[in-house]
């Protein structure tokens, strides 16, 4: 997958240049270069040889717009790393705003520095997310978790998804259609977790019991009322909905079945709403653009038709 540089900041092109591969790209992946470093806005599965596919991002380094080191100015270096922290996570995938997701970025890193012990502001742009997550005494902290936790997945075989808690409290899930799907994935989402620990860790309690109340009311299927539905150019829509307790981001795949390849779970505080999305100019020009594009999307590879997994049949936790 090629990500390209658009001049837009809250828009870039993905581009998938295997010739038999479909590739999914996961809403909240950060990508390194380009004119400044941005997340992806939304799930996007993109069929091979996709050509440039646009895609909404938002900037999570504030003020840069020119090259970085030796880093490319029109394109962007592979990164496999997903945003932390509940808030900056909804931030992006319900799209609340890019001045929303800067005030979550400079959170994180506030939280981060206070529970290593050094400012992980990068002298190159204090302002990354990125290189903030880069630094060395974060990485300690967080080989430390992984050495203990990236082996759970064996345990598990079947697994098809995750919940992770903090400090007791639920903090976020993601379901996927299938195992091997999951797994590929699970890396990303294992860092993401064990760096919003860190940042948490002068919040935790001992002897704290873990909160499971949550468990029947994240599938309980009647409770969602859907908010915002994009259409991509790729093979999905990318779907935002809500119940009391939780938002629901879901990566659905076009047609009639409808399935989903993704399901993203974060917990909802009082006083937030889906109704509370701001769509940037860049993002509605290319949901009306996709709207129409979509009328002629070739049909999906077998592959991706296969995939088994539905809303019908929630995993066991």
């Amino acid at each position: 997958v090629v990500v390209h540089e658009t001049g837009s900041v809250n828009q870039l092109s993905v581009e998938n240049v295997t010739k038999k591969r479909t590739v999914v790209v996961l809403a909240g992946a950060v990508v390194k270069g380009g004119k400044q470093d941005r997340v992806l806005g939304q799930d996007l599965v993109l069929q091979p040889k996709s050509g440039k596919v646009p895609i909404a991002s938002f900037c999570v380094e504030q003020s840069r717009w020119s090259k970085r080191g030796g880093e490319s100015l029109n394109a962007f270096s592979g990164n496999s790393v997903q945003v932390s922290g509940k808030a900056l996570r909804k931030a992006v995938k319900g799209g609340l705003g890019q001045g929303e997701v800067w005030k979550q970025v400079a959170n994180e890193q506030t939280k981060i520095s206070a529970n290593v012990n050094a400012d992980v502001k990068a002298n190159a742009s204090p302002t990354s997310y990125q290189l903030a997550v880069e630094n060395k005494e974060l990485k300690k902290e967080i080989e430390a978790y992984k050495k203990r936790l990236s082996s759970i997945i064996e345990k598990h075989p079947n697994a098809i998804g995750y919940a992770v808690a903090i400090n007791g409290e639920f903090s976020t899930a993601d379901v996927y259609a299938s195992q091997k799907l999951f797994r590929k994935t699970w890396s990303q989402h294992l860092e993401s977790a064990v760096t919003e620990a860190v940042s948490l860790k002068n919040q935790a309690k001992k002897d704290q019991k873990v909160d499971l109340s949550w468990q029947n009311e994240i599938f309980n299927e009647k409770s969602y009322e859907q908010k915002n539905q994009q259409k991509t150019g790729g093979a999905n829509d990318y779907v935002s909905e809500q119940n009391d307790k939780f938002f629901r981001y879901n990566c659905q795949l076009k047609g009639e079945k409808k399935i989903s390849l993704r399901q993203s779970f974060e917990k909802r505080e009082k006083g937030e709403s889906l109704d509370q999305r701001q769509a940037t100019p860049s993002q509605r020009r290319i949901n009306q653009q996709n709207s129409i594009e979509s009328l002629n999307l070739p049909s999906l590879p077998q592959s991706i038709q296969q995939i088994e997994g539905s809303n019908s049949h929630p995993p066991q936790w």
